[in-house]
């Protein structure tokens, strides 16, 4: 294993080491510009200054000179080093074939920069020689030089290093990271080149996954082979920069970090107080974010208004049946010196655990350091609760020069790489943007200016390093990078080597090189440079582990090209989460189990012309027991991150996922996210679950997205309590989506996990063609959310089980065990649970037909609920009241219309649960139990329901209109088309129904309701109903107040239209047995039973009993042929009418007169 992760490490190092030069890499401000300078030798030698070698690379160096003035610019447009300059090494000039010649010109003059040199020998002198018309130089020696110089840098974008201290030879980094997160942010001080390695305090190397620990040890190596160690030590506190401009107006970032190693983190709670230096003072205007939470002022009344900050701190041991309001508090003390984070929850750890932002800050004249203190109680098994204390620092330095200019990833960088935006904070003096080469040996005055904090240059030549650095009344800036290319992952080592090994039926299996290293190289090159397009080329299969996604890096997979997953996808992440880590959907509390993964990231894009990412059968759709190291089970996740863009170039030319596992996409908490021009195609692997999940993000879209298998959610937006806190959702559109074999899912849900609010949720055009085994779209609210102003629009639902559901239950996500085996009874805190709601729903525009997928036809159903007594079973989901919610209480779902709807109810004959129940209209409809049965699939049977169209039950403020419900021609269905069960103020107008059969009806009211009707129009299902004009019936409301939950009750109900106490019936459209009916006899065909004929008749006006006598009036058996003798006898609804008719079979018999009973 040791020999494998120096492997791993080396790999790595030298990977980087190879690339560092050739796509930009960090170094010195201060190199001396004329360091290599030589004497003239004739001619125009005088306006030449020669700079040497920039760096000794082993493979590849860079040579460059500088012409004062431009008059004698050499024609170099094709970027090929010309033939009248050459390199002689003593012996004969070097090859320059595959050399690269590249000028920059500025106000100042011209710098000419040769890459791409042969490896040269540090032992020789060279000459250079150059033959122009307008510049001649002879023979001019020089000689690489062996630097010796050991000393490091941490990059102006470093996230995880707090600072470097070279003079004490010590690294302080943030804790919970690992080697390669170390290694991407570290460069030498100067332009030259060094290794790395790693190595725990033993001497034993660490491979780049493994996690950094105090007193780890990091070797460098300069090319001379002077070596230098550096010790690591953890530090929790780190600021924003190492060095800071005097004088200067800025913003100061101070993230503090939890050391979650010791103690466990779990239950942790406590105060976190940050102490400023001299200088530097803190106000209310301030802000912070906790654990992911977002930023809000440092004061208590702007936390008090923070949607996401309630009951933010919370003792778990000690207040964890409270209700006590236990939010943040924060208080500045010590003149705006010290400011303390008071009683607060740090269990969840989502990264970074506090964000201080002191903004508009001068710096002050003389350095110092910032100091933080954890003070409070962590988890420590037995005994459960322990004094913890833990203090960070980081020092800062000042200087008069610009310490923080940087390079904006700027979305013209990404189209365009031959542009590039300079940033840097205010300035009060002249600032002018140099440029350079060959790493800092030669600069150039470009001619711009910093203006309004920014800089912007275009034209740069195209797939050339750059370096850039203000300059000032006060000296230089620090140097950025930039690679006016892409960043080609063969570059970096990878290879394009996946093989098929075998195939069975449409599931292929690759094997090839595992190309995470260098992929994940490449990103970490590219984010040394501030960003960049990391390239994939197009007909290729590149087989990876785990990708590390990085702010700024956008991943571009070319025509035809494959990314295919291996198996040795990163581990999850422990559970941190606490205390109710356990009651969370397993899937979504994990983000590092994918094939690519990014924790609070930004700026990234992963975009596929035409690309695929291929499962290969190593990511899973669930998690095993014991877990299985290597499997994974996302292809792509994020947390915490924002302005992320995934899928195809266009609706031409799409991202493909196939095998995604769990989830082909999770983001949670993430804002500003795109999903665009996916497609998910048929795979009989069931390796394809959810599409993709928007948990907890706002701002998130999706647009043209299809699904032709899957075992679960297309669409799904939540929010969860998995980032430990509940954070709300705001506008999400939902746009174009196709679903072909749902099996086990919905088209789109919002829920079920619904701890936080939602609102602003836009979906347009959803189509489903083959089969969803839950619903269309679904709403469930489970946890407490409120869920508002929502929209679905042109929605075209073939085959769903049922075809929209929009529901609250008092779920809370279950119970379950905490580790000690104690109780926990839900996923969320008890204070903070919630009735929940949904309101303000519009549906404009659906078609629903032949919902009968999955395991049945169910109507739409809208359904809130009412709470019921505990059991009191300890362990049990129902435990009985809590938070606000009351026993006895109706919650209802509100404010929901209806319009442009055509519904066509269908039955599945491959399940027997879908066959409606013949006259079944007395039904006493299923309770959303506490905590339990969340969705329409979910009852035992689909021919339960008493509508067949529309059931609405615990609603308030429900509009219906301008709509058809109706069911098709092949069914006969015994059912209301709408039941109305304890819902006020529901208006229905402009509909077109067909009602039921034997019960002689359109709708039903039941329980504590009030109505409207107005414009209804029913037909009623016998043979001629097509042809028929439909009774149009103008008005009518009212209300009925019954308990709808009691069998005996129903006869209470209202049912529309009126049920007239008549004996008539006609043929059922769907009849075989029966020819013709009069009001005197039927006429049936010659082997009908007596089944037959009872399933193919039907009410005219709401018929009580029908069956079929003998001559004596007693009831023939349903097996039995009906013959001459019997007679059908017919009932009215109240009982007062009873009529005979005789049977004729075929026509053979005249009747003449009607047997009117007794």
């Amino acid at each position: 294993m040791k020999n494998k992760a120096k492997v791993l490490v080396t790999t790595f190092m030298t990977l980087t080491m190879l690339f560092s030069l050739a796509y930009g890499a960090w170094a010195d401000s201060n190199s001396s510009a004329d360091s290599n300078s030589f004497n003239e030798e004739k001619g125009k030698a005088k306006d030449i200054t020669s700079l040497g070698f920039s760096s000794n690379v082993r493979a590849s160096d860079t040579f460059s000179f500088k012409t004062a003035s431009a008059k004698g610019k050499l024609n170099i447009s094709s970027g090929r080093v010309p033939d009248n300059i050459s390199i002689n090494d003593g012996a004969s000039n070097i090859n320059l074939s595959n050399a690269k010649i590249s000028l920059l010109e500025g106000t100042d003059g011209i710098a000419y920069s040769i890459t791409n040199l042969p490896q040269v020998d540090k032992a020789k002198s060279y000459t250079l020689k150059i033959s122009n018309s307008k510049i001649s130089l002879d023979n001019i020696a020089f000689k690489p030089e062996n630097s010796s110089n050991t000393d490091l840098r941490m990059l102006n974008n470093a996230i995880h290093i707090s600072s470097i201290d070279n003079a004490n030879s010590s690294i302080y980094m943030v804790p919970h990271y690992n080697v390669e997160q170390l290694l991407a942010e570290i460069d030498s001080t100067d332009h030259y080149i060094q290794n790395y390695s790693v190595t725990d305090s033993s001497g034993a190397e660490k491979s780049l996954s493994d996690e950094i620990v105090n007193n780890d040890i990091l070797t460098v190596a300069a090319e001379d082979g002077t070596v230098k160690k550096f010790t690591i030590h953890l530090s929790t506190l780190k600021a924003n920069l190492q060095q800071y401009t005097i004088g200067q107006t800025q913003d100061i970032t101070l993230e503090y970090s939890i050391n979650r190693t010791t103690p466990e983190r779990k239950y942790l709670y406590g105060t976190l107080t940050f102490n400023l230096p001299d200088g530097i003072t803190a106000s209310s205007k301030d802000t912070f974010d906790l654990i992911g939470r977002g930023s809000v002022q440092l004061n208590n009344a702007a936390i008090a208004a923070a949607k996401d900050y309630n009951h933010s701190g919370r003792n778990w041991v000690r207040d964890i049946n409270s209700n006590e309001d236990l939010r943040t508090k924060v208080e500045i003390t010590n003149g705006g010196k010290t400011v303390s984070i008071k009683n607060t929850d740090f269990s969840a750890y989502n990264g970074v655990d506090v964000i201080l932002i002191l903004k508009n800050k001068t710096i002050p004249r003389k350095g110092g350091a910032f100091s933080a203190t954890f003070s409070g109680k962590a988890y420590s098994g037995t005994p459960r609760e322990v004094d913890y204390t833990e203090t960070g620092t980081s020092k800062f330095n000042v200087t008069s020069n610009v310490t923080n200019l940087v390079r904006k990833a700027d979305e013209v960088s990404y189209i365009k790489p031959t542009t590039v935006v300079l940033e840097a904070d205010s300035l009060n003096k002249h600032a002018a943007v140099y440029a350079s080469l060959d790493k800092g040996l030669t600069w150039v005055n470009t001619g711009e200016v910093l203006k309004s904090q920014q800089a912007k240059l275009t034209n740069l030549l195209p797939d050339t390093n750059y370096y850039f650095k203000l300059v000032t009344s006060d000296g230089s800036s620090n140097m950025v990078s930039y690679y006016s290319g892409i960043y080609d992952v063969t570059n970096f080592g990878a290879v394009a080597d996946a093989t098929v090994i075998s195939s069975t039926y449409d599931i292929i299996k690759y094997t090839g090189t595992d190309n995470s290293v260098s992929i994940n190289a490449a990103i970490a090159a590219a984010s040394k440079n501030g960003g960049g397009k990391v390239y994939f080329k197009g007909n290729s299969n590149f087989a990876s582990n785990s990708i590390h996604l990085r702010s700024n890096v956008y991943l571009y997979f070319d025509k035809n090209s494959q990314l295919i997953a291996l198996d040795n996808i990163d581990s999850r992440e422990n559970s941190l989460n606490y205390p109710f880590a356990l009651g969370q959907d397993d899937g979504h509390g994990y983000w590092e189990d994918a094939l690519m993964w990014g924790v609070r990231v930004e700026n990234i894009k992963i975009v596929g012309n035409s690309a695929k990412f291929y499962g290969n059968m190593n990511l899973y759709t669930g998690y095993s027991t014991p877990a299985v190291p290597g499997r994974g089970t996302k292809t792509i996740s994020l947390k915490l991150s924002k302005n992320i863009v995934i899928g195809g170039i266009d609706e031409d030319n799409i991202l493909t996922f196939e095998q995604g596992g769990w989830f082909s996409i999770l983001t949670t908490g993430c804002d500003d996210i795109r999903v665009q021009n996916i497609l998910l195609p048929n795979s009989s692997s069931d390796r394809q679950r959810d599409t993709f999940n928007f948990m907890q993000d706002n701002n998130a879209s999706a647009y043209n997205v299809t699904t032709l298998k899957s075992s679960n959610d297309v669409a799904k937006l939540g929010s969860d309590f998995s980032l430990g806190f509940i954070r709300h959702v705001s506008n999400n559109d939902i746009e174009k989506i196709v679903a072909g074999d749902i099996d086990g899912g919905n088209v789109f849900q919002l829920g079920s996990e619904t701890v936080g609010d939602i609102k602003d949720i836009k979906v347009k055009n959803l189509s489903l063609t083959t089969n969803a085994n839950k619903t269309g779209v679904a709403i469930w609210v489970n946890d407490g959310s409120n869920i508002s102003n929502v929209t679905f629009s042109d929605l075209k639902l073939e085959n769903t089980s049922g075809g929209i559901a929009f529901g609250v239950t008092p779920r809370f996500e279950g119970a379950g065990l905490d580790e000690d085996g104690s109780l926990q009874t839900s996923r969320l805190p008890l204070g903070i649970r919630r009735p929940g709601s949904i309101s303000d729903v519009t549906v404009d525009g659906a078609v629903l037909s032949k919902n009968a997928g999955g395991d049945g036809a169910f109507p739409i159903v809208i359904q809130g609920y009412k709470r019921f007594p505990s059991t009191g079973a300890a362990g049990t989901i129902d435990v009985g009241s809590v938070g606000t919610i009351v026993d006895g209480k109706t919650y209802p779902v509100r404010n929901i219309t209806i319009k442009n709807l055509k519904l066509m109810a269908s039955y599945n004959p491959a399940k027997t649960a879908s066959m409606p129940v013949l006259s079944n209209a007395a039904q006493v409809i299923a309770e959303a139990k506490n905590g339990g049965n969340y969705r329409t699939s979910t009852y035992a049977n689909a021919n339960l329901f008493p509508a067949y169209g529309i059931l609405l039950k615990y609603v308030d403020d429900i509009t219906i209109k301008d709509s058809s419900i109706q069911y098709e021609d092949i069914l006969r269905n015994d059912r209301f088309a709408i039941v109305i069960d304890n819902g006020t103020d529901v208006n229905l107008s402009n509909l077109n129904i067909l009602q039921g059969g034997l019960i002689g009806s359109a709708i039903q009211v039941r329980g504590t309701s009030s109505y409207n009707f107005k414009n209804i129009a029913v037909k009623t299902f016998i043979k001629s109903y097509k042809t028929q004009s439909a009774k149009v019936y103008p008005k009518a409301n009212g209300n009925t107040k019954f308990d709808s939950s009691v069998q005996a009750n129903l006869s209470q109900s209202y049912v529309f239209p009126n049920i007239v106490s008549d004996t008539g019936v006609a043929i059922a459209f769907t009849s075989t047995h029966i020819n013709s009916v009069s009001d005197r006899a039927i006429d049936i065909k010659a082997g009908a039973t007596v089944g037959n004929v009872l399933d193919e008749l039907i009410s005219l006006y709401g018929v009580q009993t029908i069956s079929v006598v003998d001559g004596s009036g007693n009831a023939a058996a349903l097996t039995a042929a009906v013959t001459t003798d019997n007679s059908l006898k017919v009932i009215s609804a109240d009982g007062t009418k009873t009529k005979l008719l005789v049977f004729t079979i075929d026509g053979a018999v005249q009747v003449n007169s009607l047997i009117d009973a007794a």
